[in-house]
């Protein structure tokens, strides 16, 4: 809790600094043109105009620019997170397939072993032994299941928490360790 509160009180500064410093560079241009009208000629005080809204203009259009080409990076690292999570739904699709398969052929053959007893006993013990097949078969594609959607659910939150962690680090610098 307490690096969260240092994390917090970090972050808040640092945009306390950056406004501080913002509104001193305002403060500094408009001293600068008040100087520049009362001491230089017209052309001099447009021609300083000029290279003060020609340097804030680089400035907003860098920071559009750095916007554009986060919101691009959000975008594809969602498309990859989505193209994760469809190959996890395929493979837990075609492995539910496999086991409804696998336990059709599995009933259809006791069927025809519990035909062919001769004995209540006999038939007593094959029930018996289908059922432990049964649930030990379903024991085990349950866990299949739960790796397949773990392992989809890791993959649809990596790429997305990758570019999470490389937004934070460029907004906030790396954390120390």
């Amino acid at each position: 809790m307490a690096q969260k509160k240092t994390a917090d009180t970090d972050s808040a500064a640092r945009i306390e600094a950056a406004m501080a410093a913002g509104a001193e560079t305002v403060e500094k241009t408009m001293t600068a043109a008040r100087e520049a009208m009362e001491t230089m000629s017209l052309d001099k005080t447009v021609g300083m105009a000029r290279a003060q809204a020609e340097a804030a203009r680089k400035t907003v259009f860098g920071n559009c620019e750095q916007l554009a080409e986060a919101n691009k990076a959000g975008m594809e690292a969602y498309a990859a997170s989505l193209d994760a999570m469809a190959d996890g739904a395929e493979a837990f699709g075609r492995e539910l397939a496999d086991f409804a398969a696998r336990s059709m052929a599995a009933t259809a053959e006791n069927g025809r072993n519990m035909m062919a007893c001769k004995t209540v006993n006999e038939a007593v013990a094959l029930q018996t032994e289908m059922a432990r097949t049964g649930f030990d078969s379903l024991v085990m594609e349950t866990a299949k299941l739960a790796e397949i959607s773990l392992g989809a659910a890791n993959g649809a939150m990596a790429p997305i928490a990758e570019r999470a962690n490389r937004a934070f680090d460029g907004a906030f610098g790396k954390p120390a360790a």
